[in-house]
């Protein structure tokens, strides 16, 4: 009930603030400005800002992008799989510790939800590298799902980290192009890359769950 009302009051306070308009892609360029306007300590906040993003229920694919146009793709993928790690970790202990039940009555209205419980039972920690390469299931909820389930919190910590870097990856990588200044060629070339990396990254791993769930 506390971790409920907790929940609760942030969401309004977020929402008063306008930070649910404010993390989107139609505000971006604000979005840079507000970041960028830290100077050296840009980069820790953004790290922060993520995390809480993260825990709190907030869309990060706009935040993510914009690492890439504020950092560039290397150390923009750095500062997200940092920020990410942080929060997804935060919502397994809060998930695992603090709300055990109010996690378990939420995924339990979820049908993706009920599945990946299902599969976790069934296969173990590959439905965890699944989840985290493609956006399978809601991936603010299933951070706290998985503290509702026996996965160790170390496993869950490494696979988090390591399997959310190739996405990452290509998503700061299209907000680098974005704000390229290299000839429009290249810019094509390197964007249908992206497209093809980024193809694949959500049909292999699905082919491979299939295939793994039927041996």
């Amino acid at each position: 009930m506390i971790l409920l009302l907790t929940a609760m009051i942030a969401l309004l306070i977020l929402n008063r603030c306008n930070v649910f308009d404010i993390l989107s892609f139609e505000n971006m360029n604000e979005l840079k400005a507000y970041i960028g306007s830290f100077g050296i300590l840009a980069p820790a906040v953004f790290i922060a800002l993520f995390a809480a993003a993260t825990v709190l229920f907030v869309p990060g694919l706009p935040v993510t992008v914009l690492s890439g146009i504020l950092f560039g793709a290397f150390w923009g993928t750095i500062y997200v799989v940092i920020g990410s790690t942080i929060g997804v970790s935060a919502a397994f202990l809060i998930g695992r510790y603090l709300g055990r039940d109010f996690v378990k009555r939420m995924t339990e209205k979820n049908e993706k939800m009920k599945k990946i419980d299902k599969y976790i039972k069934e296969q173990g920690d590959t439905i965890l590298i699944i989840s985290r390469l493609v956006p399978v299931f809601p991936f603010n909820l299933q951070n706290y799902a998985y503290g509702i389930t026996d996965i160790r919190f170390s496993t869950y910590f490494w696979y988090s980290l390591i399997f959310m870097i190739p996405g990452t990856f290509i998503y700061t990588s299209f907000g680098a192009l974005a704000y390229s200044t290299i000839p429009v060629k290249e810019l094509m070339l390197y964007s249908g890359i992206l497209l093809i990396a980024l193809c694949l990254l959500i049909i292999l791993p699905r082919k491979f769950f299939r295939i793994h769930s039927k041996n």
